[in-house]
């Protein structure tokens, strides 16, 4: 498999700049595979204007469909574990892999808001169906990268403790940073002293729109439904209990 990955991105020229320059996967050092909205294109962008090349993706489906030619890589089973493992076999400097989480209420608001759907109540109706079976949500589950960058690196997400809502394991050559969403400064401080010093966090692609942030403020949802999303364990393992209960008061109904 890893030869027919080499031979693959060496035949063929797969452009999007959105995910970077997997055809140069060998001079790769940093990787942001994690469901959107978790300030991704931040991290990702922070790293390009300091010159350095970066994979930024959210699962095998959505990498595919992102290049016009990306049913080349479906066929021939390249995904993003295949790239990473053809990057780590041609490499021996460290890697840096980043995935972000973000509570369920605000990632699933601003999926919509970036997808451009319509700020109305519709979207309160039936919200845990919505996640596994409606467009934008049903494409970008956490467990996806999860799967990948567990693999990549031989590291469990959560297994060690995180610190201001960050998470960071190495082993060998991989650097894991699992991060909540809305801990990016804490994150570019670690980038900062062990990646490079002129990491600036700019928080690109924020969602401006007045209309987005009145909508927001208003959306609710019923109690069992919010506990029901909070008693998940990745959510445990970054918010606290008292953190756990001002979102639920903040969004029941």
């Amino acid at each position: 498999m890893m030869g027919i990955c080499s031979r693959i991105i060496r035949e063929n020229s797969f452009v999007n700049p959105d995910i970077g320059p997997i055809n140069e996967i060998a001079d790769i050092d940093i990787f942001v595979i994690s469901p959107p909205k978790c300030a991704t294109t931040s991290i990702q962008r922070g790293f390009e204007r300091l010159g350095h090349k970066v994979l930024h993706a959210h699962n095998d489906l959505t990498t595919h469909d992102a290049f016009a030619n990306g049913a080349i890589l479906r066929r021939h089973g390249v995904g993003l574990l295949r790239l990473i493992e053809a990057r780590q076999a041609t490499s021996r400097r460290p890697a840096f892999f980043f995935c972000g989480y973000r509570e369920v209420v605000a990632w699933y608001l601003s999926l919509a808001g970036q997808f451009g759907l319509p700020m109305t109540d519709d979207l309160t109706v039936d919200v845990p169906s919505a996640l596994d079976l409606k467009m934008p949500w049903k494409n970008y589950s956490f467990e996806e990268p999860r799967r990948i960058l567990e693999a990549a690196t031989g590291l469990g997400m959560t297994g060690a403790r995180a610190e201001n809502g960050v998470c960071i394991q190495t082993k060998g050559r991989a650097t894991l940073v699992f991060y909540r969403a809305d801990r990016t400064d804490v994150v570019a401080q670690f980038i900062r002293s062990r990646i490079d010093p002129g990491f600036e966090n700019r928080r690109e692609r924020e969602n401006a729109d007045p209309a987005y942030a009145e909508f927001r403020a208003r959306f609710r949802l019923p109690e069992p439904v919010l506990r029901r999303f909070y008693s998940d364990p990745v959510h445990a393992f970054f918010y606290k209990a008292e953190e756990t209960e001002t979102l639920v008061a903040t969004y029941a109904a």
